[in-house]
């Protein structure tokens, strides 16, 4: 799905698979940041299985509650 993998720099990869966050602060809401487009297979991919790492591993299910009692949301958490 990525066979630019290993080539680009990170942020570059983050971009392509649609995982980096981008602004959209034209008009009166600010500060809220999306992450859309990119290879949708390979989100799909990464999504289920950051959902899976945080339902079975002890350490990401601790930290993944942390930041929801911190007010995030769930998406931000998974990403």
């Amino acid at each position: 799905m990525l066979p630019e993998l290993g080539t680009p720099g990170r942020g570059t990869v983050a971009a392509l698979v649609g995982l980096a966050p981008r602004n959209c602060d034209s008009g009166t809401p600010r500060g809220r940041r999306t992450i859309a487009g990119g290879r949708s297979e390979a989100r799909a991919v990464l999504d289920l299985a950051a959902l899976l790492a945080v339902r079975l591993n002890p350490t990401l299910k601790s930290f993944s509650q942390r930041l929801r009692a911190a007010g995030k949301a769930a998406k931000v958490t998974l990403t």
